[in-house]
């Protein structure tokens, strides 16, 4: 898992991997190469992706049947998609909402 790991954050102790720091972008990689399924991923709980007018499919995409190039379209058609640095979510929006914490300390706020 130290090796699949983007951002670096997990660090071996004696036998043990542990996440170091507060970096973690909970993509899973360690999730899915731990022969042991010792670790759990909170942020793709899927009690964690509900949302008001959909429901989301929590499955793990196979591969190929989705691509950065289709992500990035998405993102840029949005009507509102900016980086907020600081401050507090107030709970206040309309429609879905989805926040996407990243390891360089910026949220991303997307409304739809």
């Amino acid at each position: 898992c130290v090796k699949v790991c983007p951002s670096k954050t997990i660090s071996m102790q004696g036998d043990k991997a542990v996440v170091i720091g507060d970096r973690s972008l909970s993509c899973g990689h360690c999730a899915a190469v731990c022969p042991v399924d010792a670790i759990t991923i909170h942020a793709i709980d899927p009690e964690a992706s509900r949302f008001a007018t959909f429901d989301a499919d929590s499955r793990w995409l196979p591969h190929g049947e989705f691509n950065t190039a289709q992500l990035v379209r998405l993102m840029a058609s949005q009507r509102s998609c900016r980086n907020f640095k600081g401050g507090k979510y107030d709970g206040k929006t309309e429609g879905n909402t989805l926040f996407l914490r990243g390891y360089i300390g910026h949220d991303r706020l997307c409304l739809h």
